[in-house]
């Protein structure tokens, strides 16, 4: 999908959510996906134990990763991509970034770093 910001949900009158724009879906990566939303989640929940576990493991239940899957997630969990995203959108004014909102989401990135880095070098002996 690589485009799963807020304005690509719709949540129904039965209160599912579901995925739309579906644009760039048969040229693109699904680890993309993987990276993107995995991210957002384990950054909101400060990169604990139990989230990176619950992540993986949910995923894995539908689509076990590969060796080279989880060597790219490595690499690509490397990037510093929430904080850059939020400043960009920020700097730039896009649509949808808030100051008040960014400004917190990008607290809790900072103060979250240790975490974060400690859990990307645990992913490295997944």
């Amino acid at each position: 999908h690589r485009d799963l910001a807020s304005h690509n949900w719709m949540i129904d009158h039965n209160n599912d959510a579901w995925l739309i724009d579906w644009d760039t879906v048969d040229y693109d990566l699904q680890l993309g996906d993987v990276w993107q939303m995995s991210a957002r989640i384990l950054t909101e929940n400060r990169w604990g134990d139990e989230w990176v576990n619950s992540v993986f493991l949910s995923y894995e239940l539908e689509r076990p990763l590969t060796p080279l899957d989880k060597k790219i997630l490595r690499t690509l969990f490397s990037f510093p991509n929430e904080f850059y995203r939020e400043v960009i959108g920020l700097a730039y004014k896009k649509k949808g970034y808030k100051e008040e909102n960014v400004l917190r989401y990008l607290k809790k990135i900072i103060s979250s770093r240790y975490q974060w880095r400690s859990q990307v070098k645990r992913l490295g002996n997944w």
